[in-house]
This record gives structure tokens, sequence and C-alpha cells, in this order.
């Protein structure tokens, strides 16, 4: 146990140490995105966008069928 709590805390700090010392330029930036997809970050970020463009969807969906039923007179 305690040798997987040291890699693993010797990974977060390599991945610290990468961000920081890459400020500004195109390697920090890649750096991030691999910590996003390593911390599962990313697919968080991707469910939420998900979430919300379903959300639109349905309101957009449920807009189409309120303006259906005034064109052809139903009244459900």
């Amino acid at each position: 146990m305690a040798k997987k709590t040291i890699v693993v805390l010797c990974i977060f700090l390599a991945g610290i140490a990468v961000i920081y010392g890459c400020k500004g330029s195109e390697t920090r930036k890649v750096a991030e995105e691999i910590r996003d997809e390593v911390t599962g970050n990313r697919a968080v970020q991707q469910g939420e966008k998900a979430k919300k463009n379903i959300e639109e969807i349905e309101k957009q969906n449920a807009e189409r069928n309120e303006n259906f039923k005034k064109q052809t007179g139903d009244s459900e």
C-alpha cells in the first residue's frame, strides 16, 4: 500500500512540475490536456456538455411540438 501511495505521489508531483515548468507554451497546454485525461476531468466536462446539448435538443423539440399543435389545431 505504501509503495502505491509513493508512486501516485511521484506521478502527481511530476505532473505539477511539468505544468508549472511550461508556463505559456504549447507544452503546457498539452500537459494540461494529459492531466485532464488522466484525472477524468475531460470525461466530466464532455458529460456536462452532452447534458447541456440534450437539454437544448429537448427544449427545441418541445417548441416544435407546441408549434405543430398550434398549426394543426390539436388541443391535447
